[in-house]
């Protein structure tokens, strides 16, 4: 049996994410693994923004204040003190969690499906 020591459970808030943390937590616990929940933040590029650098800044600001409240929100709600890490990034989501996974070594990716229909699916995979 392989030993899982690091979980990453990337996270968007979705119901589809709720519905996979009791999983993600049962996993934990039977490894005894250490789990890191990360979520990759989508902000507008600055070249789309006609309106100068101030909005950027304050939608940037106020991005990350709201992940920050949602990630201890289901850090709290789905996992109480099994949640050792936290990490909010801004960017290509697939490209950041593969470069976490990586860089961070981790042993297991666990992630719910976006919730497409089965047609959807078979063609995503």
């Amino acid at each position: 049996m392989p030993e899982i020591k690091k979980v990453l459970f990337p996270v968007d808030f979705s119901p589809q994410c709720r519905s996979a943390a009791p999983f993600v937590k049962s996993w934990i616990g039977h490894f005894r693994a250490r789990l890191t929940l990360l979520h990759a933040m989508v902000i507008l590029p600055e070249s789309n923004v006609t309106y100068g650098i101030d909005v950027v800044a304050t939608l940037r600001k106020q991005t990350r204040e709201s992940a920050t409240a949602s990630m201890q929100a289901l850090a709290e709600q789905e996992f109480g003190s099994a949640a050792a890490g936290r990490v909010l990034e801004e960017g290509n989501a697939a490209e950041i969690i593969s470069h976490y996974a990586r860089t961070e070594g981790m042993d297991l990716i666990m992630m719910p499906t976006h919730g497409f229909g089965p047609l959807r699916r078979f063609l995503n995979g």
